[in-house]
């Protein structure tokens, strides 16, 4: 099982094995899922707000389903393990994917100045959401 990597400097991208990763896994709202997640970090996102923010024009049931969709489906094609982490607080497993922007934070939060500087590559991609 090779690991997944998130990048959201200058456009969201999934990696596998350094690969770019194409096809119904990469979709814009599932991208964004990951993206969304990434940024929260470890305390994760309601469900809820998740929902708001990839469905806002769709009523609660319909967006319940599609994220629930979502999930289902990220969890049977990225083949990697559960990429995702708990019920009603969605987060992303870190022993299943990376992102460039937690090491960016990282690095910014340990004062290495010059890491987060070359990890800064282009700026944080919200095209998707």
């Amino acid at each position: 099982m090779e690991q997944l990597r998130l990048l959201t400097f200058g456009g969201l991208n999934l990696l596998v094995g350094g690969y770019t990763m194409t096809g119904a896994v990469t979709g814009r709202r599932r991208l964004a899922l990951l993206a969304l997640l990434a940024v929260a970090r470890d305390r994760g996102l309601n469900r809820d707000k998740v929902q708001a923010y990839l469905w806002p024009e769709s009523d609660t049931e319909r967006a319940r389903h599609g994220l629930n969709q979502m999930v289902y489906f990220q969890r049977r094609h990225l083949d990697t393990g559960d990429v995702f982490l708990g019920k009603k607080t969605l987060r992303l497993n870190r022993a299943v994917i990376t992102s460039d922007v937690w090491d960016f934070e990282d690095a910014l939060d340990a004062g290495a100045h010059e890491v987060a500087v070359r990890l800064y590559t282009a700026r944080f991609s919200t095209a998707s959401f």
